[in-house]
């Protein structure tokens, strides 16, 4: 049920029953504190807000992301380049350099090439001379501390589906946390009104208890009266001190059982438990006409349970989606742009850009298996669907016989309590002029206050059942607004 109060008059109404004074609260007023107070409210909260920044969080997948790197290295001494195999390709380039040169020569001076015995005489000769002359051919570089800092760009170009799945997923999170928030408010409204329901039953509760009490004392004082008067034998004195103290005991009992009710109502309203609140209405009897039909029809439309479970099969055609996409080639633009370098022994370009493949080709089958799981999953939420239909119609059904059962009984048990209070009156009357027995007075009238106390709990049992069918078809405030009007 929505909170129908302003902000202001709750504010205004938490501040006033911190204070000495009794507060008389009405069912509206308890069920708009309950959805402004209440712990298990306030975390249902939170949770959706969670869900919701989360969302927000996935769908930031679709844009690039842009990473700032840097860098210090420090090496324990100054870096040395291996080109021991650069040097035998240079004194093999330059010694054959020096054999073409001569044998030139020679063919212009003399007229005739070299012969390849001198030639292998100048290429030995060459390479001996310059390995001698570059004998350490592994250059130092000059630092041993090396700085850079530059901005990496990752954009995903085509992920097989993957973000999309992603993004539906945390969306259908999102709409599970929202229905369990408002299934909570729901769950938590229907506890107030059983709750304030069983405090109005208690009250009258203890309106009987103090009926009989008042009854007894008044029934001891005539049976004193007839004593003094010699109209009834003294021992009868005894039976009425006993229906006294019996009915003074019920009288406590029904005034702890309310405290303690009480209690658990102030702990469901989160407000401290020295905060003095009174209910404001009163138990009384208002005929509720429910269809059967519609109240199938609107519980179904209204569960928040199958909300969730089409949530739930929506996740797992999401995973089967992701799960395929573990097939497909994942493709990302990749770019980096160059701040700082500093000691560097290669000087790289300030930009690039490039593309990145990356296929799974063979994983064991993986990808396979979580499709198969996936679709087993979503199996699973269609088997949880019907459960929760079924289990739904059936709780319908039960709360509407029992709406019709206890309404019946109440009307009947009301004739019962009548004809009690009749023959509690008729025996009260014989009792005077020592035409009964003490013993009989107190029983008609525990006769008759025991029907009475029936007819109150009787008069409870079908407003839990008008509670739960209501909460069912997700409409208590209707009943809310109905009890208060009858009033």
């Amino acid at each position: 049920m929505k909170n129908n109060q302003s902000p202001f008059l709750i504010l205004l109404f938490l501040i006033l029953i911190q204070t000495a004074y009794s507060q008389q609260i009405n069912l509206s007023d308890a069920i708009s504190i309950a959805q402004a107070n209440n712990l298990q409210i306030q975390k249902s909260h939170k949770s959706k807000d969670a869900n919701a920044k989360v969302l927000r969080a996935t769908k930031g997948s679709y844009l690039p992301k842009v990473s700032l790197y840097g860098g210090y290295t420090h090496l324990g001494d100054k870096l040395k380049l291996d080109m021991s195999q650069m040097q035998e390709s240079f004194v093999d380039g330059l010694s054959r350099q020096q054999v073409a040169t001569l044998d030139v020569v020679n063919q212009n001076i003399n007229g005739v090439p070299l012969s390849e015995t001198q030639k292998q005489n100048i290429y030995n000769a060459s390479s001996t001379a310059l390995n001698k002359l570059y004998p350490n051919f592994d250059p130092t570089l000059s630092y041993q501390d090396y700085f850079m800092a530059s901005v990496l760009v990752n954009q995903p170009i085509f992920l097989g589906g993957k973000i999309n799945s992603m993004n539906n997923v945390a969306e259908s999170n999102y709409k599970i946390a929202e229905h369990t928030s408002n299934q909570t408010s729901d769950l938590i409204n229907s506890e107030t009104v059983t709750q304030y329901f069983t405090l109005l039953l208690l009250k009258e509760k203890i309106k009987t208890r103090k009926a009989t009490y008042d009854g007894m004392l008044k029934h001891n004082s005539s049976t004193i009266k007839l004593i003094k008067a010699e109209i009834i034998p003294a021992f009868y004195e005894y039976g009425a001190k006993a229906a006294v103290s019996d009915a003074e005991s019920m009288l406590q009992l029904a005034e702890h059982e309310y405290e303690t009710s009480m209690n658990s109502f102030k702990t469901l309203l989160n407000v401290p438990l020295d905060t003095i609140i009174q209910p404001k209405d009163s138990l009384y009897f208002v005929d509720i006409m429910v269809d059967i039909d519609e109240a199938r029809e609107k519980s179904l439309e209204h569960s928040y349970l199958l909300k969730i479970n089409q949530e739930a099969k929506s996740i797992a055609q999401s995973n089967i989606s992701m799960s395929k996409s573990g097939n497909l080639p994942n493709i990302f633009a990749v770019g980096e742009i160059q701040l700082y370098q500093k000691n560097l022994p290669a000087i790289t370009p300030p930009w690039m850009l490039g593309l990145q493949l990356k296929w799974d080709i063979f994983n064991g089958g993986k990808n396979m298996n979580h499709v198969k799981a996936a679709k087993l999953y979503k199996d699973v939420a269609d088997k949880e669907n019907e459960l929760i239909t079924r289990k739904l119609e059936t709780e319908v059904v039960n709360a509407y016989n029992r709406v019709q059962n206890t309404k019946l009984i109440y009307l009947n048990q009301i004739e019962t309590k009548n004809l009690s209070q009749k023959n509690f009156h008729s025996i009260e009357k014989q009792y005077k002029h020592g035409l009964v027995r003490s013993n009989e007075v107190i029983t008609a009238n525990v006769l008759f206050q025991e029907s009475r106390l029936k007819e109150l709990e009787t008069l409870y049992l079908y407003y839990l059942a008008v509670i739960e069918l209501h909460t069912l078809k997700g409409d208590l405030n209707t009943f809310v607004q109905n009890y208060e009007t009858a009033n």
